[in-house]
């Protein structure tokens, strides 16, 4: 049973208005819980991280306990009591705030914290092994510097390859390159040993633990954790393995501060170069978890406790059926099932499933492409009227089409931003915050510009002293229905 998803406009839909209302006031406190949630939650795991204690960051219920701490359950706010961390960290950023209402938004924060989840392990597995080579390089370029040497482009790749992978114990080693300065050899490999005594211990162990796992955290193995299992021996393991790799992304963080700190002091006079521009893209921070946008994020609504919620709230009975709910949706699911949908009050992303027809067997994932004999698989030729497509979003043209009719094109990057209404909707919004004045004369568009990286963490507080402030208005801004296209 494959799944497929359709995008499409509510109203398309024919929900009753009592319930489009519904919608409308859950999504709204939905945006405004998620955005107070995730900078709760940042601010929570950065204190408890200089402390020298890790969050339970892959734990479905803190992150419920920190977006549900943000809110008010019948007048009264949800005051955490199961966490201190998290409750000195909600007074500390919205104790004198308005709480927000969340009367019936259980089940979306519940929908929210599960996707939160998912993007805290998503985020760890894509950015493990990029920060790591960036700390590597980084230890290069301030060699470079101090002792005026130029390393050889293709001796430097294989020198970090051959401690990203020493530092991981991967159970592959790559050869330490020749010609490599032994003072650069040196200051590599006690930065390495360093990382290893301090998190070896735990990656291995945790690897040792899952049978037929590599000997290192590839990314392959940290996206195969599973956090949320119903076993609480998977749990439980997989949850101190990804909480392990998280305190050595924070730990590469401060590694990139104290590089930065390291030249500032050392340029030569008249040179106007910066230590971030001497380290370029290696100086780029990662935010330490996931943040919420400031545009408003689709609301998932589960066919159980999330319809409940929206009758609940509109005063009538329960039903829980897709279909019933939002009749028109026969008419467009094209014969299969829909199962779940997300929704920000203006569109709808649903996702449906397609039955496989009765009597036909499911069709098995095959390694070749075509028929398979002694020197390997062989490329299939395209049948009359089939054409050969590439796709590739790593590269400027992202889809080619080749054909020996004369009908072959390439769609480009910047082709496709415009064709989808990407850079209209970018000058849309820019228009729309240049036109929202605050209060001392400027507008909001001139203090978002302003302000601090939230993904750097050693300007977390400046960031955080220049936003509060401006949340509420962001809010409103960004719930304007002419931005949710």
């Amino acid at each position: 049973m494959s799944e497929f998803t359709v995008k499409c406009s509510l109203a398309r839909l024919g929900a009753s208005p009592a319930i489009r209302q519904q919608i409308d006031i859950q999504v709204n406190r939905h945006h405004a819980l998620a955005l107070r949630g995730c900078h709760v939650a940042t601010h929570t795991a950065l204190r408890m991280l200089r402390a020298g204690t890790i969050p339970a960051i892959t734990e479905q219920n803190w992150w419920n306990r920190c977006f549900n701490c943000c809110g008010t359950l019948k007048g009264r706010r949800n005051i955490c009591t199961k966490d201190a961390e998290i409750e000195r960290s909600m007074q500390e950023l919205f104790g004198t705030a308005t709480p927000v209402d969340a009367d019936g938004s259980w089940p979306f924060v519940n929908e929210l914290s599960k996707q939160t989840v998912t993007m805290v392990q998503n985020m760890l597995a894509s950015n493990f092994h990029i920060q790591l080579n960036k700390a590597f390089r980084r230890e290069v370029i301030i060699y470079e510097f101090f002792s005026r040497v130029n390393i050889d482009k293709k001796i430097r790749w294989r020198l970090v390859r051959h401690f990203e992978r020493f530092v991981t114990g991967h159970a592959t080693p790559a050869p330490m390159p020749a010609g490599v300065p032994l003072a650069l050899q040196a200051q590599l490999h006690a930065l390495a040993v360093s990382w290893k005594q301090r998190f070896g211990a735990k990656v291995e162990t945790a690897n040792k633990q899952c049978f037929g796992a590599p000997v290192c955290p590839t990314a392959n193995f940290i996206y195969n954790q599973n956090p949320q299992s119903k076993s609480s021996v998977v749990r439980e393991r997989s949850s101190r393995y990804l909480e392990g790799i998280f305190e050595w992304m924070f730990v590469m963080q401060d590694h990139r501060v104290a590089c930065l700190h390291s030249l500032e002091g050392h340029m030569p006079a008249g040179d106007t170069r910066t230590p971030r521009s001497i380290f370029g893209k290696y100086a780029k921070p990662l935010a330490l978890l996931p943040m919420a946008a400031f545009s408003v994020p689709h609301m998932a609504v589960s066919r159980d406790n999330g319809l409940s919620s929206l009758y609940r709230g509109a005063q009538l009975p329960a039903v829980k059926d897709y279909y019933v709910t939002f009749p028109n949706l026969r008419k467009m699911d094209r014969g299969c099932i829909c199962h779940f949908m997300r929704t920000d009050g203006v569109t709808v992303s649903l996702t449906m499933k397609r039955n496989q027809p009765d009597g036909e067997p499911p069709l098995k994932k095959r390694r070749g492409v075509g028929p398979v004999t002694d020197r390997g698989p062989q490329p299939q030729t395209p049948a009359p009227r089939q054409r050969l497509v590439g796709i590739d979003p790593g590269r400027r043209g992202m889809v080619a089409l080749v054909s020996n009719e004369g009908d072959s094109f390439t769609v480009s990057t910047k082709s496709f931003v415009h064709a989808s209404g990407a850079t209209a909707a970018a000058r849309h919004t820019t228009r729309l915050l240049r036109n929202t004045p605050l209060g001392d004369g400027t507008t909001l568009l001139m203090r978002l510009e302003a302000l601090p990286s939230r993904r750097d963490v050693n300007q977390w507080d400046e960031y955080l002293a220049a936003l509060l402030p401006l949340l509420d208005a962001i809010v409103v801004a960004y719930r304007t229905k002419s931005l949710r296209r």
